[in-house]
């Protein structure tokens, strides 16, 4: 992984700014590739975006080397595809809306669980 990209990555992890090189920095709420979002976290969901769209090799390593350091740091990720160049946070934030919708049609809550073990386990038709 790129020096630069865990530079710009630690700085963002501690809300600061980093210029390590031209190519990446974090502006201390988001990491940018030259003019095109790569990261934004979205406090409504409490979830990390990852821009993965395709732009150059540069790019792409520098979004392989931010989805490795954001799985360790064991932050959840959105990840969006399919954006042009130039995006801003919110644009990756609206592009993640749809998922994170998605997403939240299927969280269970515990209470729901338990009471469809006490349906089965009494032996009420699912």
């Amino acid at each position: 992984m790129r020096k630069n990209t865990t530079v710009a990555f630690a700085a963002w992890e501690a809300c600061k700014t980093a210029n390590p090189s031209q190519a990446i920095r974090s502006d201390g709420v988001s990491i940018w590739s030259y003019a095109t979002c790569l990261v934004a976290y979205d406090a409504q969901t409490d979830g990390v975006i990852l821009n993965v769209t395709k732009y150059s090799q540069t790019t792409t390593q520098q979004q392989n080397g931010l989805r490795l350091l954001l799985q360790r740091s064991g932050y959840g990720i959105i990840e969006v595809d399919g954006l042009d160049r130039g995006v801003t946070p919110e644009d990756l934030r609206r592009a993640a809306r749809p998922l994170f919708e998605v997403v939240a049609e299927y969280v269970i809550t515990a209470d729901e669980i338990e009471a469809d073990y006490a349906d089965h386990r009494l032996g009420y038709p699912a």
